[in-house]
């Protein structure tokens, strides 16, 4: 199983995210904002999707697909990686939708976001 990147700012809601998911079988990782993301990416070489936030602090989940996505250096080691959004703020996403896999309005529904999350990485595998 691949391991997810979780990138989420609300502590409650990234536990809950992480518990879903490993219920499903999947590794977590998490991060608590895009700079935090990076450094995940950085230390990791299992991480096979982002699904991340988009309005935290530091670097907000716009910036971080911006650098995963339009970064060279950035792109040739991680522009592969399929990332789903997740979040209140997608009204700021819209012009996203060509580089993102997927994305989710919360409330999360769960059983909707693994199912789509399995189809994802059945995809890029």
């Amino acid at each position: 199983m691949i391991t997810i990147l979780v990138v989420e700012d609300d502590e409650d809601l990234r536990q809950t995210m992480r518990s879903v998911l490993e219920f499903a079988g999947y590794e977590v990782m998490d991060a608590v904002d895009g700079l935090d993301g990076l450094r995940c990416l950085a230390i990791s070489n299992s991480i096979g999707l982002i699904l991340t936030d988009i309005d935290m602090p530091r670097m907000d989940g716009l910036e971080l697909i911006q650098v995963l996505r339009n970064d060279r250096v950035v792109f040739q080691k991680w522009g592969h990686i399929p990332i789903v959004i997740c979040s209140r703020a997608l009204q700021h996403a819209q012009h996203l939708t060509s580089v993102v896999s997927a994305s989710f309005e919360k409330p999360v529904d769960f059983k909707r976001l693994l199912s789509t999350l399995e189809k994802i990485i059945q995809e890029s595998s």
